[in-house]
């Protein structure tokens, strides 16, 4: 009996210490906080792992890099939002569902075994040995930009879309999938599909590149301390 209840410890905390050695944090620059689930908000300001419901803030000119799996990762720069919703493990195909509640993301899967599933709102953006970067404002929508391998788009409608290197897409606010023909064309005399208007897609591309807030003074770490 002894020997039983021995062995049932031995296989929980093996598998507790695994299951929750996923993510670990390996750089912080700047002002970041974090919280569990619903507890208050604290500076991060060490290295550490990192629990299922954890949520981070990056402030001005800060960053926080975290390593996922086996050599994976995603950094989270300036006023960013996340939260590391679930880690899922099947024998060695690691599943991370990150939700980003607003800000830029870059992300790197450097194993097929590495599932790396970033949610905006209904949208999905997947990475499976690929990597690349994630801008997502709730006001104006998403840009996805592919830096390596495949990266897998599906938009609140179920539509899914996939961009290799060197590619963009986007998602706009009422979860269209935006090509990458689109974006082609910003520099481009080139007009093709249903997209036409130059002024159009200009405007698109200038909502992502303005300043966090417009507003005087707003672009501060501790005026943007609660997301």
């Amino acid at each position: 009996m002894k020997r039983n209840v021995f062995f049932l410890i031995c296989i929980l905390t093996t598998f507790f210490i695994f299951s929750e050695n996923k993510i670990k944090i390996i750089d912080i620059k700047g002002n970041v906080t974090q919280r569990y689930r619903e507890n208050d908000w604290e500076k991060v300001e060490e290295k550490s792992e990192v629990l299922e419901g954890t949520e981070f803030f990056t402030g001005f000119h800060s960053s926080i890099s975290f390593e996922i799996g086996n050599g994976s990762y995603i950094t989270i720069n300036q006023l960013s939002n996340i939260v590391f919703d679930k880690f899922i493990e099947n024998k060695e195909i690691i599943r991370i569902n990150i939700f980003l509640l607003g800000g830029y993301a870059v992300v790197y899967s450097k194993s097929k075994n590495d599932n790396i599933y970033i949610y905006c709102e209904e949208n999905i953006i997947s990475f499976n040995k690929s990597g690349g970067e994630v801008y997502f404002k709730n006001n104006s929508g998403i840009l996805i930009n592919c830096d390596s391998g495949k990266i897998k788009i599906t938009s609140k409608f179920k539509n899914s879309y996939f961009i290799g290197k060197n590619e963009i897409c986007g998602i706009d606010v009422n979860g269209k999938i935006i090509e990458n023909d689109y974006f082609l064309r910003r520099n481009s005399n080139t007009i093709s599909n249903d997209r036409k208007n130059e002024n159009d897609i200009i405007s698109y591309f200038d909502l992502f590149f303005q300043p966090y807030s417009l507003e005087p003074q707003k672009n501060d770490y501790f005026d943007n301390l609660n997301p």
